[in-house]
C-alpha cells in the first residue's frame, strides 16, 4: 500500500494478452471478473459500541423505507452507537439506524494526566462523569474516588462536556 492510501493490483488485458497494475483505493477488498463484468467489492465499514455517527436522510426512501419523520431531528448531529442487532443496524436514541445512512465520525481528545479533570464513562457516553483523574490499570482509568472506568479524557470545558454527553 502506498502513501495516498492506494494499493497495486495486477490484472490481465485480455485485448494484448498482457498483465498490467493499476491503483485502487484501500476501501476495496476484492475485484472480481464475471463474463463481461467486473465487480469491485467494497469493505464494510466496522461498527461497535460507543462508535460516533453523523446521519443522513436517504434521498430515496422508497429504497430505504425504514427511515422515519420523527428521524429528522438527528440529521447531521452526532450521534453515539449504544448497540449493534444482528442485520448490522446501529441503535442509539431507540431508534435503528441503516449504517448506510451513516457517516462515522472520528473524535480526537487528549488524554488525561494524573491530577487533571477528566471525563469517565464505560459504554454509554450519556453516563459519563467528571472527576481527577488518578491513572489507568488493567485498561480501566480510575477517578480519585476510586471508580474505574472504561474511557477517560481531558475534561477541557463545560461546553466540551455538555456536547460530549448529547
Amino acid at each position: 500500500m502506498n502513501m495516498a492510501g492506494m494499493r497495486q493490483c495486477w490484472y490481465i488485458n485480455f485485448k494484448t494478452d498482457s498483465m498490467e497494475t493499476i491503483e485502487v483505493n484501500a476501501k476495496v477488498s476484492t475485484i472480481e471478473i464475471d463474463n463481461d463484468k467486473i465487480i469491485i467489492n467494497l469493505k464494510k465499514e466496522e461498527w461497535k459500541a460507543g462508535d460516533l455517527f453523523i446521519p443522513t436522510k436517504p434521498k430515496n426512501l422508497n429504497e430505504y423505507p425504514g427511515w422515519a419523520d420523527h428521524m429528522n431531528i438527528y440529521e447531521g448531529k452526532v450521534i453515539q452507537v449504544e448497540s449493534i442487532n444482528k442485520a448490522g443496524n446501529l441503535y442509539s436514541n431507540q431508534l435503528y439506524w441503516n449504517p448506510s445512512w451513516c457517516k462515522k465520525v472520528k473524535v480526537e481528545y487528549k488524554e488525561p494526566i494524573i491530577g487533571e479533570m477528566a471525563i469517565f464513562w464505560d459504554d454509554n457516553r450519556k453516563i459519563a462523569y467528571c472527576a481527577e483523574y488518578n491513572g489507568m490499570t488493567f485498561e480501566l482509568h480510575y477517578s480519585n474516588d476510586g471508580a474505574c472506568t472504561k474511557n477517560a479524557i481531558l475534561f477541557e470545558s463545560t461546553d466540551q462536556f455538555k456536547e460530549f454527553i448529547k
